[in-house]
């Protein structure tokens, strides 16, 4: 028992730390864009009447900001929005509900990531 939670703290460590430490940088590299995207093409509308024809249509980083959100708040065990209602839960149900959130997580990951390399080719 003792030398799983090494191992768990190991993998935590070395594994799990350095890999959620990364998607939270890619995370606030795409927001940053579309942030920067999305004010440029205001600025370019209102103060000089040209948009940016793209900036409506190039959604691709809000999707994959969404993965890379909901990978980081599963990794963390955290979301802000249902842990109001969840904490409410026996636990012998909160468990079946964390296993259903990571199964729905797991199975729309493939077809979100699909779709937002699609609509950014």
């Amino acid at each position: 028992m003792r030398t799983q939670r090494l191992i768990h703290a190991a993998a935590g460590r070395f594994i799990t730390g350095p890999l959620l430490h990364l998607t939270d940088a890619i995370a606030a590299v795409l927001l940053a864009a579309d942030l920067l995207v999305v004010i440029g093409s205001v600025l370019l509308r209102s103060l000089f009447n040209a948009p940016v024809e793209w900036s409506t249509t190039s959604r691709a980083p809000d999707g994959r900001l969404e993965l890379f959100g909901a990978a980081s708040a599963l990794a963390r065990g955290e979301n802000a929005g249902v842990a109001f209602f969840v904490d409410r839960v026996p636990s012998q149900a909160r468990r079946i509900i964390d296993a259903v959130a990571a199964l729905f997580v797991f199975s729309s990951s493939r077809p979100m990531w699909r779709f937002t390399r699609s609509s950014s080719a």
